[in-house]
């Protein structure tokens, strides 16, 4: 209450790159831990010898990279959504009203849409191999 819009932008901007940097030394770690495993479980000689089994580091510094352009995008969207919410409203209406403008209702409805969407997608392909 009574933070500065900088300020709130900063701290949730903040949180979500934290997250992501959280999330990318977790998936590398996971990354390396799953790619001994393989080679653990993997024949001896089921490669040729010539072969190398590795991680490809330009992959590992873009998927980074992309990883740390999707936690600007998406902390900082909702950062400046609540930066531009006054105090004086939050306190005298409920959040539902303050939260649900025509642009965010809008936005909400086609999130909504594009996920059953997505998740109705590999059910109808399923049906037509059959």
């Amino acid at each position: 209450m009574g933070a500065q819009s900088r300020r709130i932008v900063r701290q949730l901007l903040t949180e979500s790159i934290l997250l992501a940097a959280v999330g990318v030394v977790l998936g590398v770690l996971a990354s390396y831990g799953i790619l001994a495993m393989i080679k653990a479980v993997l024949p001896r000689f089921a490669f040729a010898p010539e072969v190398v089994i590795r991680i490809n580091l330009p992959v590992l510094v873009f998927s980074g990279v992309v990883a740390a352009a999707t936690a600007l995008l998406f902390g900082l969207w909702p950062a400046l959504q609540l930066s531009r919410t006054q105090a004086g409203q939050i306190m005298v209406s409920n959040t539902r009203r303050v939260a649900g403008s025509v642009r965010g209702r809008r936005a909400h409805n086609a999130l909504i849409a594009l996920q059953i969407a997505l998740t109705l997608v590999p059910a109808g392909r399923r049906r037509a191999r059959r």
